[in-house]
């Protein structure tokens, strides 16, 4: 196998694989992550 029959190779992968996600139902865009805030006690350190 030769270097352009492995990029031939790796294109055809990727679009299988981008055909597979755009099966997937829609996203939203942004992150999910938590949010821990400060309760305000004076001398707590949570």
């Amino acid at each position: 196998m030769n270097e352009r029959e492995s990029l031939d190779e790796l294109a055809q992968k990727k679009k299988v694989v981008l055909g597979e996600i755009a099966k997937l139902p829609a996203f939203r865009p942004g992150t999910l992550e938590a949010a821990y805030r400060k309760c305000g006690k004076p001398n707590c350190h949570c």
